[in-house]
């Protein structure tokens, strides 16, 4: 995976323990009942593929966590598929993934 190679190259470049933080952005209301049009925060995009919105990706050496919004049955019907915290260590390659 694409995005997998952009973390290890970044992850070479970290010194100690460092960690690199990164979140995808937040809706924007455009009227009282519809937002525009998600787009994810371009860096947090280019290192994950993951284009929900309130995520938030933590990176270290040693670990890559992913903190995302949980499956919600009734928000899914009006705003479309979430991921969810079960099904994002597989399809994301992190090592964690923690509701937010």
């Amino acid at each position: 995976m694409i995005h997998q190679k952009r973390r290890q190259e970044l992850l070479s470049k970290l010194s100690g323990n460092a960690v690199v933080i990164v979140s995808s952005n937040s809706e924007q209301k455009r009227n009282s009942d519809v937002n525009y049009p998600f787009r994810p925060d371009s860096s947090f995009w280019y290192l994950t593929g993951f284009t929900e919105p309130d995520a938030i990706a933590v990176f270290s050496k040693k670990n890559y966590s992913i903190f995302l919004r949980p499956k919600d049955k009734t928000k899914e019907i009006w705003n479309g598929k979430r991921l969810g915290v079960k099904s994002a260590p597989k399809v994301l390659l992190a090592d964690n993934a923690y509701s937010i």
